[in-house]
C-alpha cells in the first residue's frame, strides 16, 4: 500500500460452510433474479445438499503431492499440483534432442529454453527423461534445483509464486511480501532473486505454456513473466534456465525480444523406423498386432507417437468402427487430430467413459475414486466407474497421482459441454454436476492448513461453483475463507482471477463491495494502479449505497494510496486529508478506525514532503507514530500490523531532518528506530528485513552529511541483506548510495560508481528515483551516451511537473539535466529557483547540498570548466549546505 499506510482489506472471512448459512434462505433472491429456469435448478441444488462433514486432514494431504524437486507448496489458483505417475511406455527417437537439451541446462549463462512441437509429440517425455537425468546426479554445486509447473487455461502462473517458489527451493531466505518496502514489484524481487543465486544452478520447468499466451498476437500475456523472462535472457552472470514446454512457440514484440534471444528446441515427427519401432513395443504391451497396420497411415498420423497410442486404443477396442476412424485421420491438423481422436476413443469406449471424463473435468484437480462414483450415482454403477477410471488410465486418456487419485491432463480438461448432442450433458445436469463436485471436494478440505498445498481443493472447489453459473455466492464464501488463510502466507493474489469472475454476479451489495475493495488492493500490489482506482472507486460506491461509513473511510485511504503511486500527488493529499477527517468524526464511537487514521496521517507527511513543505509533513509523521501510543489504540490483526509502521516513519523521519540539516534531532530518530527494530526482530533471528531497510537508510543519511566512507560501510550492509531477502526496493536505494559515494567521495571511483548504479537501474521502475539517471548521466562513457542520458532526464523531470508543478525533486533535476546539456546557468538556476519556491518556509541545505556536489563534479568535467559556477553560487546564497560540512 502506498504512502506507507497498512490498511489491510477490511474483508473478513463468513461462514466458510456453503450450507451452514442457509442454501434455502438464499435460493429465494437469487431465483427471484434469474428466472425461473434457475430457480428450479437452485430448487434442485437445494434438496442434493448434504451435511458436509469434515473428513481428517491426511486425505486432502494425501493427494497434494508436489511435482518432483519442488518445494512443498503450491500455487492452487496458477498450476495442478498433482504430482503424475509417468507413462510406461519408452521414448524414442530422442537422443539428440535429449543431449542438446541436457547440455544446455547444465551450461551458463541461463536463459530461456523453448522446447515446442505438436501435442503429443513427445516433448514432455523429453523434458522429464532430462530431468530425470539431473535429478539422479551426484550432489554437487553443478547439479540443479528443478521446480516444474503445468500452466492449463484456467490457471496462470503468478510471477510472485514463482519467485518465492526459487527462495524457499534455493535457500534464498524470501522477504515476507508484506514486508517489502513499498512500490517493489515481482519483476524486481525476481531480478533480486536471480542476481542472490549468483552462479547456483536453477531449473523452471513449466508445462503447457501455450496457455500463458494470448490467443490474438501469440505473446506471453502476461507482463510480469515477460520481463522474468526477459530478465533471464539479458542478464549475465546467472544459471538461471526457465524450459518453456509448448505446441507454440511464443512471439517477440517491440517490448520482449527474449523470445528472439531464447534457445529454440522444436520436437517435430519420429522418423518412420522410430515410430514402427514405438507401435511394436505398444503391441508387446497390449497384445495386439496393429504395428502394421497404423505404420501403413504414418502420414495420416503425423508421426505422432500420442496419435499412434490413442488410434491404437480405438483400433483394439470391440466396438471400434474403422470407416469412422478413417473419415478421423481425414483430419490436417496436428492438434485436433489429438482431440478428435480422444473424442473417439470415449465413443468406442461407451457413455460410461464419458461420463467419468465430465466428471473429471468438474472436480478440476485429483481426485479418488469415491469421489467421482458419488458425482455419477445417478447416472451410471459405481463397478462401471471404477473399471472406466482403470480402462482410461491404462489408454492414456487420464492421469494417476502417486497415491492413486485420477485427473486430466491439463490439456485434454475440457470435457464438459462436449460432445454430440444425444450424448452430452444439458447445461441444467452440467450445473449439477458441478455442484456435487464442489460438494466433494468440501468434505475433503483440509481442516488446519498448515501451508498453500493443503488448500489444492478449496480452489477447486471455488472453480466448480463458478463454472455452475448459479452459485456465485458459494464460491464467494470460499474465495473469503481462502483470503484468510492466504494473507497468512502473502498469496491473496491467488485469487485476482476468481474475485474478477465475481464481478456482476453477486447481488448482495456488502458482497459485491468487499469483492471490489479486496480487488483493489490485488490490483495496487501487482502495480495495476488505475484498475486498482477503479476497483476502489466501485467499493466506495456501494460503501455509500450501504450507509457504511468506517469501510468507507478504509476504502478511501486504499484509494489515496494508488492515486500516490500513479503519481498524481495532489489528488492523493486531498483523499488522504478527507478521509482524516472523516475518520475524526466518528472515532470516539469506532476506536478500531485509529489504525486507518495512522495511516491517512503517513499519506499526508509524505504528500507534503513531496512538495517541500517540511513543517507540515515532519508534524503530520510525527502524529501518526504516536498513534498506538493512544490508549484507545486497537490490538486487533489491523492495529497491530499498522503499529509496525512505526520502524519506517522513524527512518522516514530521520531523514527529513537530516534533509534539513538537523542532526542531533535525525540521531535520535535513528536510536529508536534500532529500539523497535530489536523489539520487532532482533538480528541474528530468522529474518532481518528491518534492518536492511536501516541500513539503507542510515547509508542515504551519511551522504547527506558528506561521510562517505560510512554511507559505503552501511550500504554494503544493506546489500548483503537485501540480496539474502530478494529486497529489489532497498538494493535500489542502497546501491545508489554506494554510486553516489564511490562518484562524489574523498578518492572516486568511477569504474565501481558505474558498477553499481547499472547494476540500481534494473530495479528502478517508471516514475522512480530521478537520483538514478541522474548518476547514470554524469558516469556516461562518452559525450554521445551523456547527452542522450541527460536528455531522457530532462524528458522524464519535464513530465512529472506537467503532471505536478508542486514536484520539488523534479524541479531540481529539470535544472540539473539543463546543466548537463549546456543550457544556459539562468534556465538552470530558473528551474533550482522553482524548486526554492515550492519550499521557502523550511528551506533544505543538506537536500540541495547533495545537488551541488554533483553540479560540482559536472563542471569539472565540462569542455569548459567553470560554466556552472553562477548555478553553483545561486545554490549556496540560498544556504544549501556544503557537502561535507
Amino acid at each position: 500500500m502506498t504512502g506507507g499506510i497498512a490498511v489491510t482489506p477490511f474483508t473478513v472471512a463468513l461462514l466458510v460452510n456453503p450450507q451452514e448459512n442457509g442454501l434455502v434462505d438464499q435460493a429465494g433472491w437469487v431465483a427471484g433474479a434469474l428466472g425461473p429456469a434457475v430457480a428450479f435448478l437452485l430448487f434442485f441444488l437445494q434438496n442434493r445438499t448434504t451435511r458436509h462433514e469434515q473428513a481428517p486432514a491426511r486425505a486432502a494431504n494425501e493427494a497434494g503431492h508436489v511435482e518432483r524437486g519442488t518445494p512443498p507448496r503450491v500455487g492452487p489458483a496458477a498450476l495442478p499440483p498433482v504430482e503424475t505417475v509417468a507413462p510406461a511406455m519408452p521414448m524414442q527417437g530422442r537422443k539428440a534432442e535429449q543431449t542438446a537439451l541436457r547440455e544446455r541446462l547444465l551450461g551458463k549463462p541461463g536463459g530461456v529454453v523453448i522446447v515446442s512441437g505438436a501435442g503429443g509429440a513427445g516433448k514432455s517425455r523429453l523434458v522429464n527423461a532430462v530431468l530425470d537425468e539431473l535429478r539422479k546426479r551426484r550432489r554437487s554445486p553443478a547439479r540443479p534445483h528443478i521446480i516444474s509447473y503445468q500452466a492449463a487455461p484456467d490457471r496462470r502462473l503468478p510471477l510472485k509464486a514463482l519467485v518465492e517458489d526459487m527462495e524457499r527451493l534455493s535457500g534464498v531466505q524470501a522477504i515476507a511480501w508484506e514486508h517489502l518496502p513499498d512500490g517493489a514489484a515481482p519483476p524486481d524481487h525476481f531480478r533480486a532473486t536471480v542476481e542472490a543465486l549468483g552462479e547456483r544452478p536453477l531449473v523452471i520447468v513449466v508445462e503447457n505454456a501455450e496457455h500463458l499466451m494470448d490467443t490474438g498476437t501469440g505473446e506471453i500475456a502476461s507482463d510480469e513473466l515477460n520481463q522474468a523472462f526477459e530478465i533471464l535472457a539479458t542478464t549475465p552472470g546467472h544459471r538461471v534456465h526457465a524450459v518453456l514446454v509448448t505446441r507454440t512457440a511464443p512471439k517477440a514484440s517491440e517490448r520482449h525480444v527474449w523470445p528472439a534471444m531464447a534457445a529454440s528446441l522444436e520436437i517435430g515427427a519420429l522418423p518412420v523406423e522410430h515410430f514402427t519401432r514405438y507401435l511394436d513395443e505398444l503391441d508387446k504391451a497390449t497384445g495386439h498386432d496393429l504395428a502394421g497396420l497404423l505404420t501403413a497411415r504414418y502420414e495420416r498420423l503425423h508421426g505422432n507417437p500420442r496419435h499412434a497410442e490413442l488410434a491404437h486404443a480405438i483400433l483394439a477396442s470391440p466396438a471400434c468402427d474403422g470407416r469412422r476412424l478413417n473419415a478421423v485421420l481425414l483430419d490436417p491438423g496436428a492438434d485436433g487430430l489429438s482431440w478428435a481422436l480422444v473424442d473417439e476413443l470415449a465413443d468406442v469406449l461407451g457413455l460410461t467413459a464419458r461420463r467419468v471424463l465430465e466428471a473429471l473435468d468438474a472436480f478440476g484437480t485429483a481426485i479418488d475414486a469415491a469421489g467421482v462414483c458419488a458425482v455419477l450415482k445417478d447416472m451410471c454403477p459405481e463397478d462401471e466407474v471404477k473399471e472406466m477410471l482403470s480402462t482410461l488410465v491404462a489408454k492414456g486418456v487420464v492421469q494417476t497421482t502417486p497415491d492413486g487419485q485420477y485427473h486430466l491432463p491439463p490439456s485434454g480438461a475440457d470435457w464438459l459441454g462436449r460432445g454430440a448432442p444425444d450424448v452430452r450433458l444439458s447445461e441444467a445436469r452440467q450445473s449439477i454436476l458441478l455442484f456435487d463436485s464442489a460438494n466433494q471436494l468440501y468434505k475433503r478440505r483440509v481442516r488446519n492448513p498448515s501451508g498453500i498445498e493443503d488448500l489444492r481443493v478449496d480452489f477447486a472447489g471455488v472453480r466448480a461453483h463458478l463454472r455452475t453459473g448459479v452459485t456465485f455466492f458459494h464460491a464467494y464464501k470460499l474465495i473469503e475463507y481462502l483470503d484468510a488463510k492466504l494473507s497468512v502466507w502473502n498469496c491473496e493474489f491467488l485469487l485476482t482471477e476468481q474475485r474478477e469472475a465475481l464481478r456482476g454476479r453477486l447481488d448482495e451489495p456488502i458482497w459485491a463491495q468487499q469483492n471490489e475493495n479486496a480487488l483493489g488492493h490485488l490490483y495496487a500490489a501487482q502495480g495495476r494502479f488505475t484498475e486498482s482506482i477503479e476497483a476502489y472507486g466501485n467499493a466506495m460506491l456501494r460503501a455509500d449505497a450501504l450507509e457504511d461509513e468506517p469501510n468507507r473511510i478504509r476504502i478511501e485511504v486504499n484509494l489515496a494510496g494508488s492515486s500516490w503511486w500513479q503519481g498524481d500527488v495532489k489528488k492523493a493529499l486531498t483523499t488522504y486529508d478527507k478521509a482524516r477527517k472523516d475518520c475524526d468524526a466518528i472515532i470516539r464511537d469506532d476506536p478500531e478506525l485509529r489504525p486507518v487514521r495512522m495511516g491517512a496521517l503517513e499519506g499526508m507527511a509524505d504528500c507534503h514532503r513531496h512538495h517541500g513543505r517540511y513543517d507540515e509533513a515532519l508534524d503530520l509523521a510525527r502524529q501518526a507514530m504516536g498513534e498506538p501510543d493512544d490508549p484507545a489504540y486497537p490490538h486487533t490483526a489491523e492495529g497491530e500490523r499498522t503499529a509496525g509502521r512505526r520502524v519506517d516513519l522513524a527512518l522516514k523521519l530521520a531523514r527529513w531532518h537530516s534533509e534539513l540539516a538537523e542532526d542531533k534531532e535525525a540521531d535520535g530518530l535513528l536510536a529508536i528506530a534500532r529500539t523497535e527494530i530489536r523489539i520487532r526482530q532482533p538480528k541474528g533471528g530468522q529474518r532481518a528485513d528491518l534492518w536492511a531497510r536501516y541500513y539503507a537508510e542510515a547509508a542515504g543519511i551519511n551522504l547527506l552529511r558528506g561521510l562517505f566512507h560510512e554511507a559505503r560501510a552501511v550500504a554494503n550492509l544493506a546489500v548483503d541483506d537485501a540480496l539474502a531477502f530478494g529486497d529489489p526496493l532497498t538494493l535500489l536505494r542502497a546501491r545508489t548510495s554506494l554510486s553516489y559515494a564511490y562518484l562524489l567521495g574523498e578518492t572516486a571511483d568511477v569504474a565501481e560508481a558505474t558498477r553499481q548504479i547499472e547494476s540500481a537501474a534494473r530495479y528502478r521502475r517508471p516514475g522512480g528515483p530521478l537520483l538514478v539517471p541522474a548518476l547514470r548521466a554524469l558516469v556516461a562513457p562518452g559525450a554521445d551516451d551523456a547527452r542522450a542520458r541527460f536528455t531522457q532526464l530532462l524528458e522524464e523531470a519535464g513530465e512529472r511537473i506537467g503532471r505536478d508543478d508542486d514536484d520539488v525533486s523534479a524541479w531540481n533535476y529539470l535544472g540539473f539535466a539543463r546543466c548537463g546539456l549546456a543550457f544556459s546557468a539562468d534556465d538552470a538556476i530558473e528551474a533550482f529557483r522553482s524548486a526554492r519556491e515550492k519550499m521557502a518556509l523550511r528551506p533544505a541545505p543538506n537536500r540541495a547540498g547533495h545537488l551541488i556536489a554533483m553540479i560540482e563534479l559536472l563542471d569539472r568535467r565540462s569542455a569548459t570548466p567553470g560554466r556552472l559556477q553562477p548555478v553553483i553560487h545561486d545554490l549556496r546564497t540560498a544556504g544549501a549546505r556544503p557537502t561535507g560540512a
